[in-house]
C-alpha cells in the first residue's frame, strides 16, 4: 500500500526551470515530435491543459480546453527554436509572448497579466 501512495508523488515530481517549478513531465516530448509546447491554465505550470509537438507542422490551433486559459507554457526541442503563443480575438494576430529554447532545450515562462487567457494558437516564428 506504501508503495502506491509513493509512486504518483514520483511521477509528478518537480525539476526547477527557467525559474520556474516545472512538471517533469511537461519537459518530455513525444519521442521523435520535438518541438514540443505544453500550456497551463494556471501560473507556474500548474494544471497542465494541452501538449502538442511539432512534429510535421508550424501551427495549432489551441483546444477547448485551453483556448482562452493559458497562463503559463513551456517549450521544449533544439535550441535557438522560436514559439509564439497568439491570439486572433480581434481579427488579427496579435503575439502574447514567445520562448526561445535556450541550451538547456527547456524554457517556460508565465504570461503578463494583459495576455494571461487570451491565447488561441501557438506557432513556430
Amino acid at each position: 500500500m506504501r508503495a502506491r501512495r509513493v509512486l504518483p508523488v514520483i511521477a509528478t515530481g518537480l525539476a526547477l526551470a527557467g525559474g520556474l517549478a516545472a512538471p517533469i513531465a511537461a519537459q518530455a516530448a513525444p519521442a521523435g515530435c520535438e518541438p514540443y509546447v505544453a500550456l497551463y491554465i494556471d501560473a507556474n505550470l500548474q494544471r497542465p491543459v494541452q501538449g502538442d509537438g511539432f512534429c510535421n507542422k508550424s501551427y495549432f490551433d489551441l483546444a477547448s480546453s485551453a483556448h482562452d486559459k493559458v497562463s503559463s507554457w513551456s517549450f521544449t526541442g533544439n535550441p535557438g527554436t522560436r514559439a509564439c503563443l497568439i491570439d486572433y480575438s480581434t481579427g488579427r494576430e496579435i503575439q502574447l509572448s514567445d520562448i526561445t529554447i535556450p541550451p538547456s532545450r527547456f524554457a517556460s515562462k508565465n504570461l503578463e497579466s494583459w495576455a494571461n487567457d487570451r491565447a488561441d494558437a501557438v506557432r513556430l516564428c
